[in-house]
């Protein structure tokens, strides 16, 4: 029961938030993914690559890749080298794409609203670390499962 129950509420999760989200990308003219990356390097300013987009938001490097280069073309996003490294190229929102991350992290707070609607702050203290204990479980389970698709060595 609980299995299906869980799985229901992801779907049914996943839903919901795609609505509130959709409705910020509508207001810009914008995709889903460009959103995505947006809200990502506004809420993880420490990871500013394609790189880190693609391994820590599980998003193809294809669309990254488009993604990227759309928003630059908007103006909301500019790519720059850190000192002498020339491999790697780093982001940098600028100031173009404010109004937008302000109406993406408004519909993420609306998301969280609709799940913990009638939650006490105790409770919602409580789902918080259940959420880090379910965490904790999914990435040592997929870093499990990561080595043993590679034979044991890490990368």
């Amino acid at each position: 029961m609980m299995q299906s129950q869980f799985i229901h509420n992801q779907i049914f999760g996943n839903i919901i938030y795609e609505q509130c989200i959709n409705e910020a990308c509508a207001m810009h003219g914008l995709f889903k993914t460009e959103m995505d990356i947006l809200l990502f390097l506004y809420n993880n300013p420490g990871f500013d690559t394609a790189t880190d987009i693609v391994k820590h938001r599980y998003l193809s490097k294809s669309h990254v890749s488009k993604s990227v280069q759309s928003l630059k073309e908007r103006g909301f996003l500019t790519s720059f080298y850190q000192g002498s490294n020339r491999r790697t190229i780093h982001l940098k929102l600028c100031s173009a794409a404010d109004a937008a991350i302000a109406d993406g992290l408004q519909a993420q707070k609306r998301f969280v609203s609709v799940l913990l609607a009638d939650f006490s702050e105790a409770e919602k203290g409580q789902f918080q670390q259940y959420l880090c204990r379910i965490t904790d479980n999914l990435q040592a389970y997929f870093q499990k499962d990561k080595n043993e698709r590679s034979g044991g060595i890490t990368l």
